[in-house]
């Protein structure tokens, strides 16, 4: 390895430097994929609910999902999701993008309003 140092373009020497550094992390970082299964997993529904005093153009309605196959009594987590402008109720694009997303997070045993 020494000799091929002087061989070598930096470049060559950069990548190669980076191919050993990605090999030896590869085996000590674990993937995204190893935790998948440790987590819980719930089937999901969900409910719109009447909004009262609410301030806006479109429905006036909370989407709330939540998991439903827990023990009894057990309690989930709430987080608060905000959609941001012009993009809720009802609309086409709120179920194309964020309801999947709601729907995933909710499976891992959080209530999502």
């Amino acid at each position: 390895f020494f000799f091929g140092y002087f061989l070598m373009p930096p470049t060559s020497l950069g990548v190669l430097l980076v191919l050993l550094l990605a090999a030896a992390i590869a085996d000590v970082v674990p993937s995204y994929d190893s935790y998948e299964h440790r987590l819980p997993s719930f089937d999901v529904a969900f409910k719109d609910i009447a909004v009262d005093g609410l301030v806006c153009d479109g429905p006036k309605i909370a989407i709330v999902y939540y998991p439903v196959n827990g023990t009894r009594n057990q309690l989930f987590p709430v987080i608060s999701f905000l959609h941001g402008y012009n993009s809720g109720g009802d609309d086409d694009r709120f179920n194309k993008w964020y309801a999947p997303i709601c729907r995933k997070v909710a499976s891992y045993g959080f209530v999502i309003v």
